[in-house]
């Protein structure tokens, strides 16, 4: 990624001369702010379709035991990249009396972790 950058800011600076070089440099950090702007609201959107999904878990299936296969549906428009999207979440909700191995400590204030 940052070889890509470096070549294409190196073409720019090559190829186009004063005048015609900051609008394309602003037009490309436009567009670069812009791809974040959609990538964060839909990871937002699909957050919450997960959140109410193990949420639904946690009340409609309370002795969900260990060695169960789990199969999710998402709305249209939805996938899971990745099967630890599931299987981490339902791990720490239905196997609390682990201890986490992560240093890390989060405090809960809210509904957020910070």
């Amino acid at each position: 990624m940052l070889g890509a950058a470096i070549l294409v800011s190196g073409c720019i600076f090559y190829f186009l001369r004063s005048p015609a070089r900051w609008p394309v440099i602003m037009g490309l950090v436009f567009l670069s702010v812009m791809t974040q702007v959609h990538s964060a609201a839909e990871y937002s959107r699909f957050w919450d379709y997960e959140r109410g999904l193990i949420w639904q878990l946690s009340w409609r299936t309370p002795g969900f035991q260990p060695g169960t296969t789990l199969i999710v549906s998402l709305p249209e428009g939805y996938h899971l990249a990745e099967e630890y999207e599931i299987w981490g979440p339902v791990t720490l909700l239905f196997t609390p009396a682990k201890p986490c191995k992560s240093p890390a400590r989060y405090q809960q204030t809210g509904q957020y972790w910070i």
